[in-house]
């Protein structure tokens, strides 16, 4: 097993050919408000500091699938999974208020979060989200990611 620091950011950006797995053993999403405090609270002590090179902010242990016959690895998830997902979930409300407001920040925009961080549009299906959860909690993580089909179906109905 090999262990390396590595930017969240970059580590989710730089997988766009992998998918995350949370397989069923692991529990379901069951942060609450303090741990979710204490994560945000991390990030926000690495962007207030200009001169922050690096903040451990927890480990996420994963595995390739070897097995997997498509173009996606699949990474499945050892450690880290309520991390992971409660990164996704920022993300995802961060693509959402970037919609209401366009031009926040420079280096972000609600199409760059989507492809970058939330899905892989070279797929289609299961297959095009970068973050798969177990049972319950999947389908709720796909329906805040796919805000857009949410809002179709709704109105055709």
């Amino acid at each position: 097993m090999e262990a390396k620091p590595t930017k969240i950011l970059d580590f989710i950006g730089k997988s766009q050919n992998a998918q995350f797995v949370i397989p069923v053993y692991q529990r379901m999403y069951s942060w609450e408000e303090q741990h979710c405090e204490k994560l945000w609270s991390d990030i926000l002590k690495v962007g207030d500091n200009e001169r922050a090179v690096a903040h451990f902010m927890g480990s996420i242990m994963y595995i390739g699938d070897s097995h997997s016959q498509t173009a996606i690895n699949e990474l499945v998830v050892i450690d880290g999974q309520q991390r992971l997902t409660t990164l996704t979930l920022l993300l995802i409300a961060l693509r959402d208020i970037l919609e209401e407001q366009e031009e926040i920040l420079e280096k972000f925009s609600k199409n760059k979060i989507k492809n970058r961080y939330l899905i892989n549009s070279d797929e289609k299906g299961e297959r095009q989200y970068r973050l798969i959860l177990s049972l319950t909690d999947k389908e709720t993580l796909i329906a805040l990611i796919d805000k857009d089909k949410r809002i179709k179906e709704s109105q055709e109905s």
